[in-house]
């Protein structure tokens, strides 16, 4: 897949910059794509999307790190990925 590319934000301990990592699994004759986040070259959590009826939505892969995250923040860096990878 593709390079990684990277989210900078100024927190009140500092420069933080959230990474994002494409991956891809194969699974059979089938391929999924996801994206791993790091926090300061940290691991965090994986992403994919998920196409509905509604169009398509973000879902952590992760469901139990769910609670610990921002409300709306999975979707905030779907949006963001696919203004780097499809824009």
């Amino acid at each position: 897949m593709s390079t990684q590319f990277q989210i900078q934000f100024n927190s009140e301990t500092g420069m933080r910059r959230v990474q994002i990592r494409p991956e891809e699994i194969n699974i059979g004759r089938r391929s999924m794509g996801y994206y791993q986040v790091y926090l300061d070259n940290t691991y965090l959590f994986s992403i994919c999307p998920v196409v509905a009826s509604d169009g398509k939505n973000w879902e952590l892969i992760e469901k139990e790190r769910g609670p610990y995250l921002p409300v709306g923040f999975v979707n905030f860096l779907g949006n963001r990925i696919d203004e780097f990878y499809v824009n």
